[in-house]
């Protein structure tokens, strides 16, 4: 047994609907319903992974996000399981994610330029794939997105 942690996985609402009987007979210590999503809750989750969840997604393509608590010996973080091309691929993000550290180095390193900032915000995004249409990745809320959108339609040439 690893350190224990508080974890919940959500998952779209009709995917929960189709797969009820499968999710129901997975560890849950509670199971919440938001608009589009539906939440599994484990409030001792083996380093903040819920496998048996995780893997029954991946195995029947079934996009998710993670997220979990610190623990001991690891910090808060979030895994984002989305399909590309009939394949699930894993975004993982972690509160000292040198990935994220670089992102924002980068930023500051291109204030003066908003062109440079607007293909550095359009990169990161694609990095963490699409958010739930409810319940958007913490990393990437949808103000952001917007804004990216706002900003290129502007600078577009004429």
């Amino acid at each position: 047994m690893g350190d224990r942690t508080y974890a919940e996985l959500h998952i779209h609402k009709d995917s929960y609907n189709k797969y009820k009987k499968q999710f129901d007979e997975l560890y849950n210590d509670e199971v919440r319903e938001g608009d589009n999503t539906t939440i599994f809750v484990n409030f001792e989750a083996n380093y903040g992974n819920m496998d048996a969840h995780q893997d029954f997604c991946k195995e029947h393509l079934i996009e998710y996000d993670l997220y979990y608590d610190s623990g001991s010996d690891y910090e808060e973080g979030s895994e984002f399981g989305r399909v590309k091309e009939k394949k699930m691929v894993i975004y993982e993000t972690h509160k000292s994610n040198d990935v994220v550290v670089e992102f924002i180095q980068n930023l500051l390193k291109n204030k003066n330029d908003p062109q440079k900032i607007v293909k550095a915000l359009e990169k990161e995004l694609k990095r963490i794939g699409p958010p739930f249409e409810l319940g958007a990745p913490k990393s990437c809320d949808t103000k952001s997105v917007r804004y990216v959108k706002k900003i290129n339609k502007k600078s577009s040439p004429k």
